[in-house]
């Protein structure tokens, strides 16, 4: 069976990563994973986090759910998304990590092929919350510090 899995970014100073792998025959709840570990298999601590709004998406049997627990590890989640940095430097694309991140959810659901095509869907042409297109690229960044 073939899973549709992107890693977005490595960061290798604070030991985390972010990945989408969405499930294309059900668009919601779109969500990001966020693990403890730059590489997903060694993680002992995985988030699923909203993009519409600053909530934990919780999936049955994850063995490794993770809810932050101090203002810390939200404030490095936030820095990270708005950084540049994929891995050990920064990238030379426009993109910041929040960008890059909605950028190949909508490749691994299919509808763009590549992250370059996502400039073409903003705010002012896509609707967050329907389900048969695409996230927006401008799509405001939720308070993270709200998650609880």
């Amino acid at each position: 069976m073939f899973t549709e899995m992107a890693t977005v970014a490595r960061d290798y100073e604070n030991n985390l990563s972010i990945v989408v792998n969405p499930n294309s025959s059900r668009n919601r709840p779109t969500y990001f994973k966020v693990y403890d570990h730059v590489n997903y298999r060694q993680a002992t601590k995985c988030a699923g986090i909203s993009f519409l709004s600053p909530e934990y998406v919780i999936h049955a049997g994850e063995e490794r759910e993770w809810k932050f627990s101090n203002k810390k590890e939200k404030r490095l989640l936030i820095n990270f998304l708005n950084s540049k940095r994929r891995g050990k430097k920064d990238t030379e694309l426009k993109m910041t990590n929040w960008q890059y991140t909605i950028a190949l959810w909508n490749v691994e659901m299919g509808f763009i092929d590549d992250a370059e095509e996502a400039w073409a869907y903003t705010m002012e042409n896509t609707d967050p919350h329907d389900a048969d297109f695409p996230l927006p690229i401008d799509l405001p960044m939720p308070d993270y510090t709200l998650l609880q």
